[in-house]
């Protein structure tokens, strides 16, 4: 009935609650799994059962301690905040003996952090633990997003976990190296001082074997530097080799956080106009895109620097105005990238382009 019409059993909730307490595993078992169903239909409904779900955490029977971190997860959607009493019992379920329950655990620890990650401030030192020691590599991935919740909302909160994080760059699992790398970005661009060491591990990141690690680390290095010009400097270069990565994310992201040092400190950029005017080309028309906002932020800045460059690939304008590959600047190749055949790329071309004309409209 709670599937279908969760309405008709509102006036359910608090007895079956109370049935978690029942002396029979079974009815403990069951009573989770219909507040899990009724959960999923109507989370709002289950809300005050949540310090009795809590308790089951530490059920002696592995099936009721299952459907009891299911049962939390719709909580966590409807009011997260009720589930304050509940962090540490799930952190103690990181390492239960039943894999469901442990990575349910995880799971619902990491949406919190999402959407309420202040509940999660005493579970940090504990977390950072088991994202360097766990032998389960899905319960270290959550756990990355996790640590990347709470730093975006207030970065001191996991200063002291920066270099559990780095060193999770080098996860053996590369859902775990993603996780890390995105989670210092989130950091980094709250507050780039706590991140500070992590620039060198995520321009290396940009190395890794795992493409979305790559990008998450590009991703990563544009967050950071937002929030300090000065702080990723050194890494233009390798952002600038990101833009012939074979995966056409890589290059795009690449494109964009060089842009984004570009807004902030376009010498740092120089090397990198002619790759991304020539990326204006690239069969990814998200790399094309990309590409041409980061030029568009560039010239809007200097414009010299996108005028007086030579590209010599790329789509650029010859003599009659037609696309070609003939040598040009990297103002010609957006032009030229007006005529693109989508319109998303043509939209920034436009815009880098109006850009530009508004800093030097010759």
């Amino acid at each position: 009935i709670g599937k279908s019409e969760p309405s008709r059993v509102a006036g359910a909730i608090e007895p079956l609650a109370d049935a978690l307490g029942d002396e029979d595993k079974y009815v403990r078992k069951n009573t989770a799994r219909a507040l899990r169903d009724i959960g999923r239909s109507d989370p709002s409904l289950v809300t005050d059962a949540g310090e009795q779900l809590a308790q089951t955490l530490d059920d002696d029977y592995g099936t009721a301690r299952e459907s009891a971190t299911e049962a939390l997860e719709p909580i966590v959607e409807s009011d997260p905040a009720s589930l304050a009493d509940a962090i540490d019992p799930l952190v103690d379920a990181l390492d239960d003996e039943n894999d469901d329950v442990r990575q349910n655990s995880a799971r619902v620890l990491r949406d919190l952090a999402q959407s309420e990650p202040a509940l999660l401030t005493d579970a940090v030192d504990s977390l950072a633990e088991v994202l360097t020691s766990h032998d389960d590599y899905v319960i270290r991935g959550h756990v990355a997003e996790a640590l990347g919740g709470i730093g975006a909302e207030d970065p001191s909160l996991v200063a002291d976990t920066v270099d559990q994080l780095c060193a999770a760059i080098d996860d053996d699992s590369p859902s775990v190296s993603r996780e890390a790398a995105r989670a210092l970005g989130r950091t980094g661009s709250t507050d780039h001082r706590v991140v500070t060491d992590a620039v060198e591990p995520l321009v290396d990141a940009l190395g890794a074997s795992d493409a979305k690690t790559r990008r998450n680390a590009a991703e990563a290095l544009g967050r950071i530097r937002s929030s300090a010009p000065s702080t990723v400097a050194d890494s233009t270069d390798t952002l600038r080799q990101a833009l012939n990565d074979e995966a056409s994310g890589v290059r795009a992201q690449a494109a964009q956080t060089l842009g984004t040092v570009g807004a902030l400190d376009v010498s740092a950029v120089a090397g990198a106009v002619e790759p991304l005017a020539e990326n204006l080309d690239d069969d990814a028309a998200e790399v094309r895109a990309r590409s041409a906002t980061a030029l568009g932020k560039i010239g809007g800045v200097d414009p010299s620097m996108v005028a007086d460059v030579a590209v010599n690939g790329g789509p650029v304008l010859d003599t009659v105005g037609d696309a070609d590959r003939e040598t040009g600047s990297a103002v010609d190749s957006l032009v030229a990238t007006l005529g693109d055949e989508h319109p998303e790329v043509r939209a920034r071309a436009a815009q880098a382009v109006e850009r530009i004309g508004r800093t030097d409209p010759s």
